[in-house]
């Protein structure tokens, strides 16, 4: 079995102005910027889930899905315990619980046990990812204050194989289902 973590995620489609600001908050305070554009991670790092059979389901699913809407607001923050970490994020409302219906699909098959089911999945666009909590708890205030609901299109899902530095095998699979 592959020990390459699988990855799934959505990099929605933003209105221009929408996507460089948030782009630019994640260039000052998420390092992994520079390795993927702002998304939602549907499967987050599996580690050794990155086989072909799990690819082909996660293809699968992506096809059978129907593009949807997304809303994000706020500024919400959540810390990691085991890294020290603490996120700042913006929160599906919209579209949110599409997120969660899609995610429970793609967490079934060859991917059932790829996921703490200890951790409840909420849907969110990360923001940053900060060391100090009081410097997380304030960009989060700011986007409380400053930031209307951002809209964005949910097209596709890419898949990928992460190496804990970059992600390999990087496959984008178009939404062909029909809405419901």
């Amino acid at each position: 079995m592959s020990r390459a973590a699988l990855v799934a995620l959505i990099a929605p489609d933003f209105a221009e102005p929408d996507r460089l600001r948030i782009e630019a908050l994640r260039a000052r305070h998420d390092p992994n910027h520079k390795i993927i554009p702002a998304h939602v991670t549907l499967i987050f790092p599996a580690p050794g889930f990155a086989t072909p059979e799990a690819f082909a389901h996660v293809e699968r699913t992506a096809k059978a899905a129907a593009p949807f809407d997304i809303g994000f607001s706020g500024g919400a923050v959540e810390t990691e315990t085991e890294r020290g970490e603490t996120y700042v994020m913006m929160m599906a409302g919209e579209g949110g619980a599409a997120l969660a219906r899609l995610r429970e699909t793609l967490v079934s098959g060859p991917l059932a046990k790829s996921q703490d089911p200890s951790r409840p999945y909420r849907p969110h666009l990360t923001l940053g990812r900060f060391a100090d909590a009081g410097s997380a708890a304030t960009l989060a205030r700011r986007l409380v204050d400053e930031t209307r609901s951002i809209a964005a299109r949910a097209t596709a899902l890419t898949v990928a194989a992460y190496d804990g530095v970059s992600l390999g095998d990087r496959r984008r699979v178009a939404f062909e289902g029909r809405a419901r």
